[in-house]
Order: C-alpha cells, then sequence, then structure tokens
C-alpha cells in the first residue's frame, strides 16, 4: 500500500470518528420544547460566575453510575481546542456542506441519508443486544431487512411504517448503560466535543462495523473512501439547524457542551430522563 493511500485511509477514519462524535452530540437535542422528557430550558438570563473553577470540577455527590460528567477541569484547554475545530470546520467541511445542499436535490439527499443511516444498523443491533434490550435489537433488525430489501438497499425508509422509527444506539451508551463513568467533559481536536468513555465506544463502533470489512474482502476498497466522504457531508449538512442555536447564545462553548450532554443523556436513557439536564443559562 502506498504512503497516499495510508495517509487517505488515516484522514478518512479520523474524519468519520470525528464526524460521528462532534454531531451526534450535537444532534436531534430536543432542549427547546418544554414537553420532551429533558425538560425546558431555562431562558432566564445567565447567573453571574460566582463560583470558583475548582467548585465547577467537583462531582456531585449523587451522581448516579452511567451519567454524563458536567465536570470541565480543562475548560480553557477545551476552548482553546473549540476554537481550532471552528477553523477547520469553517474552510472545509461547511462548505463543502454548503455546496451539497444547494446542488443536490432535497429528495436525492433524503435517500443518501436513509442509505447512511441504514448502514449502522449491524453495529446499533449489537449494542441493543449488549444493553440487554432485545425488543429493541428485534426492531432495529427488522428494520434492516425491511430497508434493505423492500427499501432498496435503504434509500427508502419503509421500515418506519412497517416496523418502528430508527433509534441511535452506540458502545459509548452501552458503556454507560453498564455504570462506566464517562469522565470529564473533554473537546478533542478535529473530533469535537466528548468524554473518555465516549471516546472509547466510538473507536470500538468503527471496528464493530462489518461493511468496510465486506468491501474490502471483495476487492470495494474504494467504496469505503467513498461513504466516509459522503457521511462527512451528510452529516455536516444535517447540523445546520443546530449551528444556528450554537451561534445565537452569548457562549457558543458553553452552548455545545451543554448539547452534548443533553443529547447524551437523553440516548442513553432512551429518551427518558428523570433528573434535570444542565442548561445553557448553567453553563454560561
Amino acid at each position: 500500500m502506498s504512503i497516499i493511500k495510508i495517509k487517505t485511509i488515516t484522514f478518512l477514519v479520523i474524519g468519520n470518528t470525528a464526524l460521528n462524535l462532534y454531531l451526534t452530540g450535537c444532534e436531534t437535542v430536543p432542549f427547546q420544547d418544554n414537553k420532551t422528557s429533558i425538560g425546558p430550558v431555562s431562558e432566564s438570563p445567565a447567573p453571574e460566575k460566582e463560583s470558583s473553577t475548582k467548585e465547577k470540577t467537583i462531582a456531585s455527590p449523587d451522581k448516579r453510575p452511567g451519567e454524563v460528567s458536567t465536570e470541565d477541569p480543562l475548560e480553557d484547554l477545551n476552548r482553546g481546542i473549540f476554537k481550532f475545530n471552528e477553523t477547520i470546520d469553517g474552510m472545509f467541511l461547511k462548505p463543502a456542506a454548503q455546496i451539497y445542499d444547494l446542488t443536490v436535490h432535497e429528495k436525492i439527499q433524503e435517500g443518501v441519508h436513509n442509505f447512511l443511516t441504514n448502514l449502522t444498523s449491524p453495529v446499533v443491533f449489537i449494542n441493543d443486544l449488549l444493553q440487554g434490550a432485545p425488543e429493541r435489537a428485534f426492531e432495529t433488525f427488522g428494520r434492516f431487512c425491511v430497508n434493505s430489501t423492500i427499501g432498496l438497499l435503504g434509500v427508502f425508509d419503509p421500515g418506519k411504517e412497517m416496523i418502528a422509527d430508527y433509534h441511535f444506539e452506540d458502545f459509548g451508551q452501552t458503556l454507560a448503560v453498564a455504570g462506566v463513568d464517562s469522565g470529564p467533559f473533554l473537546m478533542i481536536p478535529i473530533i469535537g466535543p466528548s468524554n473518555p468513555r465516549d471516546f472509547i465506544g466510538r473507536v470500538v463502533d468503527f471496528f464493530a462495523d462489518p461493511f468496510p470489512y465486506i468491501a474490502r474482502r471483495h476487492g470495494y476498497r474504494n467504496w469505503n473512501y467513498a461513504r466516509y466522504g459522503v457521511e462527512f457531508i451528510d452529516k455536516r449538512t444535517h447540523w445546520f439547524d443546530i449551528e444556528k442555536t450554537i451561534y445565537s447564545s452569548n457562549d457558543p462553548y458553553a452552548m455545545v457542551k451543554t448539547l452534548y450532554i443533553q443529547n447524551r443523556e437523553f440516548n442513553i436513557s432512551n429518551g427518558i430522563v428523570d433528573r434535570e439536564s444542565p442548561k445553557p443559562s448553567d453553563e454560561e
């Protein structure tokens, strides 16, 4: 394998993991809806910063196993990395997503998104089983079978009406269900918002995905590169609305952190959260 191919593979692996983490942390967060299970977000002015950095990093004594930590002991460093990630996004990802959004018909974009979502089913299925949720695993398996056949390899989503809507699971959530501590909040270069547990989980999910192995075995290695590239664009395109929310805040970093924690709690609990999630006003 040439040096150019090795560099290309490395870039795509890092990039795909980056987009998954960065956008999973911020995507489809029901923080503005007062009827959601997460609870309403306070719209009152942000309280003055009376607590010290030390106080912010002390874990709550009643913290539950698997709960996503709000601790941010490396806040200054994390903020610097956040600025770096903004620069990279503005130079490469956002322009590519904007061109894609302007030039590709909405129906085609929907089909591409459905197809890519269908490819995540095996990993979701594995994590459903690991979390002791056989009914959800059955739904995932059924959706995959229906969408891969009737839905023309997942381009269409008849499984939504015939079986159930898509649900997302990853190994980071599986570790949380098992009671593994999330560790402190981290802003990772290129990857974005994360924590040690979720970062490890996404790496495990990447190697658990069977499709790259199948493609390589049958000589379709370039198919993997194409898939990762399209995932870049698709996920970044679906982030436009969330981006507006982030940059309407007085503190975009705090908003990203809040959205990430809220969404992880929401996904880990399968949409049922019986404790208050951090609100944007708490982080500003």
